[in-house]
């Protein structure tokens, strides 16, 4: 009988490690026989990479599991994710520059060589998130509208007079959990380091990026 060669144990059958996937999408999504990805809450407290990360990770779940092809669009990005298109494009053209994706004629997947390290990155993300305490998590989440804040400006939201009622909806479309009391809050804030203005519009209060 011939020996086993060594290097036998270096050779993988083009398959990853599934139970390292699972743990770093368990706390995060949860997926259906038809390809539908849906977020848990612990997956709206990533950031933009992240968020993105995460659901090109569920989709090579999927791809694993059903018939679903690998690569997306990053139109069906932004619908998985809920992330708007603005943020999704720019997000994808980062993990291309930091080697972590793929950029197939439009469609995008991880590549394989940074599975493993994109997966433990994430679970490190999801306990983290376990063991943050509530002050911290406040302090997160204030953190995270006002940086939603920020990118609605960069991408012409305020470049016209919006509500604190539309801003809370656009806000919520990223991070569900929002309150409408804490995002009206942190208007007032950009309000008063003059990176937003507050005027009446129509007998309500409205919001609009300040020009110099």
């Amino acid at each position: 009988m011939a020996e086993k060669d060594p290097l036998d144990v270096l050779f993988v059958t083009g398959e990853i490690n599934r139970q390292l996937l699972r743990d770093a999408l368990v706390n995060l999504v949860r997926l259906d026989a038809h390809g539908s990805i849906f977020p848990l809450q612990q997956f709206y407290d990533l950031n933009n990479k992240g968020k993105v990360a995460t659901i090109l990770l569920a989709r090579k779940a999927l791809s694993l599991k059903t018939n679903t092809p690998e690569e997306m669009t990053p139109l069906e990005i932004v619908r998985a994710s809920g992330i708007p298109e603005g943020s999704v494009r720019p997000t994808l053209r980062l993990l291309v520059a930091e080697g972590v994706t793929d950029d197939r004629e439009g469609k995008y997947r991880i590549k394989p060589a940074a599975l493993t390290r994109l997966i433990v990155e994430l679970r490190a993300a999801a306990q983290q998130s376990q063991t943050t305490t509530p002050a911290i998590a406040t302090q997160q989440r204030k953190a995270g509208v006002g940086a939603i804040i920020e990118e609605l400006a960069q991408n012409s939201f305020f470049d016209e007079n919006k509500s604190a009622r539309e801003a809370f909806e656009a806000i919520r479309q990223q991070r569900p959990g929002s309150k409408y009391n804490a995002v009206y809050k942190i208007l007032l804030d950009f309000v008063h380091r003059g990176q937003l203005m507050r005027e009446v519009r129509n007998g309500e209060w409205t919001y609009k990026r300040k020009t110099v």
